[in-house]
């Protein structure tokens, strides 16, 4: 056993005594929390999908509310499989295409599709 003097910031209580394998544990898997910590902050420093406005539902010539929910369909059903595209990832004549590759793996019906083509096509032209 060895006993230590003092708390380790973040660490276990090592004022109590701690066997070799503890301590080896403890510092072994220390790097992990480190990798943990930082993927979390990329995550959640990453770019989100652009939010459609008046101004670019009016330059469409379709609903707002259209462009909204294309979004939020865009979000459920791509993103469940993998990171939601954005609209700059393609030309906006290329969307059509680029959709139709993907609609029944997503399990998208035609409404949705349309809804999801209308944002991605709008907001691609931004």
């Amino acid at each position: 056993m060895i006993c230590c003097g003092g708390p380790a910031p973040g660490g276990p209580d090592v004022g109590s005594a701690l066997d070799e394998t503890e301590i080896e544990l403890y510092f072994q898997y220390l790097p992990m929390k480190y990798l943990v910590v930082v993927l979390c902050a990329l995550v959640g420093c990453g770019v989100s999908l652009p939010t459609a406005t008046v101004n670019d539902a009016s330059r469409a010539n379709v609903q707002l509310a259209d462009l909204q929910s294309g979004r939020s369909l865009l979000v459920s059903k791509c993103g469940s499989c993998h990171r939601p595209p954005m609209p700059a990832d393609e030309r906006a004549r290329d969307w059509p295409k680029q959709l139709d590759e993907m609609t029944e793996r997503a399990n998208v019906d035609v409404a949705q599709r349309h809804l999801i083509e209308e944002y991605l096509v709008t907001m691609a032209n931004r």
